[in-house]
């Protein structure tokens, strides 16, 4: 039994119809007042074939041939003077107002202003609109309060998210001023009463700059439907930025959907008829307009506002916390006890959030070739069929009707017929319904090849707004029963999407791990410029300090030394002499410090150190002079400073290494036995940091590219090869318990890692290499990196996915490079809060063995 409360005198009290709640809402459009075609096999009723007093009382989504799933009309974009009430909320709403001021949202605030400025005048004025039966101000009605209602329940999600990196709890309350406008909306048109693809976010929520058609109903110049001549009307965002890309891209590719229509009936209508020529004319038409809509989706991709573009810029975190859904039940973090709708029931509801596997172009295609009708009977093919409800009910009445339609007219029997009995027209025919299968595998499989960096969480409760690509592998499986001629292609990209569900599900570590997972997409796109690279994820909102950051690779140096470290190299415009301060000046680095959250440094002697003595007694006496002097100073404040021990390691067995101005030393070789014996005894790890290389060395490799010899290139190969020969010459697996940290992102090792670790499983090991695992075994267990230096989104996207969390460690590489940047980027970077506190502080006390707080 449904209980009502009506909580004021004047309020008007709501019931969800029980047939309406049973866990998650049916939708409202099975209630008698919206009743289903009750002959499936019906053709439909088309905005063409109504009278003029019929189509100006036609629901906003009444199908035409003309328009296809867009609105029959565009959308109403300001309302009446009577509800200016709303019209202030939602413009005073968005993160950046067009001053480039803070709006509510942004502030935190829209929660407190939607209960204060709401009442009961508004939520008359609602209904009397109902009355009318005005089909375009209550269809923007219903938009609006869907963007305020979305805006009120999720602020604090966001607000979380902006201030950790994690999504927390909604509000599981939506106030009477809200549920009750919003249900009468919904049960008018036929919604659930929730943020929805078409009716709300997308599809009536775009203007045109220069209107096309001579009349409402018609669509006009195409070209009046690229994104330069749409404007979005609300937004959390703003209305210029990424998400107004996001969403207008979907309407220029709805604007192709009236084609798709004209072609799905002329396709129906002619199997029917068993008319061959007309049959084959209606495939081609088909595939001109998935062509068009996946030519208009490759902007998306490519350009302003696209989820690949707006993953790589981080932009996409400025809204994505306004459209995710208060369901499934049971299985959102989010609201998991749903939402209660004040002065409608106190029964919780639960809805999916906006999605774009709403829209009905991919579905068109998949009941019009059959696809639909062979799915898997499996939870993903379910998932597909339970997002298909949440469409305006003409068009889920259409689609579904389609499905019978097509199988009742054969269209896959029609289209495989034996070549010999059809004669010279039947060549093309089923190559023609081949790539219709595949032009509308396209539309779904690139999105979800291109996005599937949006993981958030295992299993059913992912937090993806999207279901298009769970369901891709049950389509492509689907897609099989049709032809020989496609098989190998749709098993090899069933398989290859799989391989990717399984890869998100391997990297993705619990319930709450909110990480954004770039999965190498970024390898066939532009690169980051360096201002991007380093931009927080909401200009709008510089990221808040993430305050204990430990730095581990920190260079000072003994104030005698200073002209003989590496400062000098950096003479250019006085650069050096600021370096070369900022190396004796330990203590003067704590007001930085504090400001930028950093709560504790590990210092380290700079180069050359005792490395760049040639004098085995020179250099253990210089190494035993910085450490005294580092451990003097640490001393003074051993809550901000540590510090490593410098090592000569001229003589391995006295753990203190050069031969002279040209030799080289690996510790990789025999005679270094003893050193790892030892580290591993000790359970203490070996930073080894780059130098300058030798006199000959620079002669033979950097001689004529000098700009390349230092941290430019030379660091790297320095490191690299000394890392790598710990591995293949087995000193890992004779001291499985010795540990190394590199810093710089790994010196390029995590982004050669496949190649390398192939040419060494291929030949390396068929010629007597002594490393007994792949090198992927050492990075998980005794090989560290830190950031040092690499304050890279896709950098750090490559090293999460070949090394881990776990390996990670926060680093500047100061003062070579200014705190600054390296703590903004680290602050800002898009990361579950869990790994977060693993690089940023964990795995330093964890591996340091440092005593401090975890």
């Amino acid at each position: 039994m449904l209980l009502l409360r009506t909580l004021n005198s004047g309020r008007r009290a709501l019931a969800f119809n029980p047939r309406l709640v049973r866990g998650l809402a049916v939708h409202a459009a099975t209630t008698p007042k919206h009743t289903e075609v009750s002959n499936p096999l019906a053709a439909p009723v088309l905005l063409e074939n109504m009278t003029a007093a019929q189509r100006n009382a036609a629901a906003m989504f009444t199908m035409s041939k003309a328009r296809g799933f867009l609105p029959r009309q565009d959308p109403l974009a300001e309302l009446p003077s009577q509800f200016a009430v709303v019209e202030s909320l939602l413009r005073r709403m968005t993160i950046r107002q067009p001053d480039g001021s803070r709006g509510l949202l942004a502030k935190g605030e829209f929660g407190s202003s939607v209960l204060r400025e709401l009442d009961g005048s508004t939520t008359e004025a609602v209904l009397k609109a109902i009355e009318t039966k005005d089909q375009p101000l209550i269809s923007a009605l219903f938009r609006d309060y869907c963007f305020m209602t979305s805006a009120y329940l999720l602020e604090p999600i966001d607000i979380s998210f902006r201030a950790t990196g994690v999504y927390g709890e909604g509000r599981d309350t939506l106030p009477y001023h809200l549920a009750v406008p919003l249900k009468a909306l919904a049960d008018e048109l036929g919604h659930f009463p929730f943020m929805e693809y078409a009716s709300s976010y997308a599809l009536v929520n775009y203007k045109r700059v220069v209107p096309g058609g001579s009349t409402p109903e018609q669509l006009g110049d195409i070209k009046s439907w690229e994104t330069d001549n749409l404007r979005i009307i609300r937004a959390f965002e703003d209305p210029e930025g990424s998400e107004a890309g996001f969403i207008l891209v979907h309407v220029s590719m709805v604007a192709y959907t009236g084609q798709l229509v004209t072609a799905a009936e002329e396709t129906l209508s002619s199997a029917l008829k068993k008319d061959r020529e007309a049959f084959n004319k209606g495939l081609v038409d088909l595939n001109t307009a998935y062509t068009s809509i996946n030519l208009t989706m490759d902007t998306m991709l490519v350009c302003g506002g696209g989820v690949a573009q707006l993953i790589t810029s981080t932009s996409a975190t400025r809204f994505r916390s306004f459209i995710f859904g208060s369901g499934p039940k049971k299985m959102n973090s989010m609201f998991p006890n749903g939402v209660k709708y004040e002065g409608v029931s106190e029964e919780p509801q639960y809805f999916r959030g906006e999605s774009g596997a709403n829209d009905s172009i991919v579905p068109l295609g998949d009941n019009l070739l059959e696809i639909t009708a062979h799915l898997p009977k499996n939870e993903l093919a379910s998932i597909l069929r339970d997002f298909r409800k949440y469409r305006p009910s003409a068009q889920r009445i259409y689609i579904e009707n389609l499905e019978h339609r097509a199988v009742d007219a054969g269209i896959a029997k029609f289209a495989h017929l034996d070549d010999h009995s059809l004669g010279e027209a039947s060549t093309a025919l089923p190559r023609q319904f081949v790539l219709t299968n595949s032009l509308t595998q396209l539309c779904t499989s690139s999105p979800w090849i291109k996005f599937v960096t949006f993981a958030s969480d295992t299993g059913a409760s992912r937090r993806n707004t999207s279901s298009s690509a769970v369901t891709t592998p049950s389509r492509l499986e689907a897609l099989l029963f049709h032809s020989k001629v496609i098989r190998a292609h749709a098993i090899a990209q069933k398989n290859q999407l799989l391989e990717e569900v399984a890869k998100l599900k391997a990297q993705v570590l619990g319930k709450d791990d909110k990480r954004v997972l770039f999965i190498l997409f970024l390898l066939d796109r532009r690169p980051l410029t360096a201002q991007e690279s380093m931009m927080p994820y909401n200009a709008a909102l510089p990221a808040p300090v993430w305050r204990g950051k430990i730095a581990v690779e920190e260079a000072v140096t003994l104030p005698e030394l200073i002209s003989k470290c590496s400062a000098p190299a950096y003479s250019v415009g006085g650069l050096g002499d600021k370096i070369g301060r900022a190396l004796v000046d330990i203590h003067g680095r704590i007001e930085k410090m504090d400001q930028l959250g950093i709560e504790h440094m590990i210092l380290s002697e700079t180069s050359p150190g005792p490395q760049g003595c040639f004098d085995q007694a020179e250099a253990e006496a210089l190494a035993t002079r910085a450490n005294d002097y580092l451990a003097a100073e640490c001393a003074k404040n051993s809550a901000r400073f540590s510090a490593y021990g410098s090592l000569s390691m001229h003589d391995p067995n006295d753990v203190q290494s050069v031969d002279g101005p040209n030799g080289v030393k690996f510790y990789d070789q025999p005679e270094y036995s003893i050193f790892w014996k030892t580290i591993a005894e000790l359970d203490t790890v070996v930073y080894i940091h780059p130098r300058t290389p030798t006199p000959e060395i620079v002669e033979k490799f950097w001689e004529g590219r000098k700009w390349l010899n230092g941290a430019s290139l030379s660091f790297t190969f320095g490191v690299a090869a000394h890392v790598l020969g710990l591995c293949v010459n087995g000193v890992f697996d004779k001291h499985p318990n010795a540990k190394v940290m590199i810093g710089h992102g790994g010196e390029i090792i995590p982004y050669n890692l496949w190649r390398t670790n192939h040419r060494l499983e291929s030949f390396a090991r068929l010629r007597g290499m002594p490393m007994q695992h792949d090198l992927r075994h050492y990075l998980a267990k005794n090989i560290f990196i830190t950031t040092s230096g690499f304050y890279s989104d896709p950098g750090m996207a490559l090293a999460m996915t070949e090394v881990g969390a776990d390996n990670i460690l926060f680093a500047i590489d100061h003062p070579y490079e200014e705190m600054e940047p390296a703590t903004t980027w680290f602050d800002a970077l898009q990361m579950n809060n869990n790994d977060k506190q693993k690089i940023g502080r964990g795995n330093a006390i964890r591996l340091l063995k440092l005593k401090l707080s975890a």
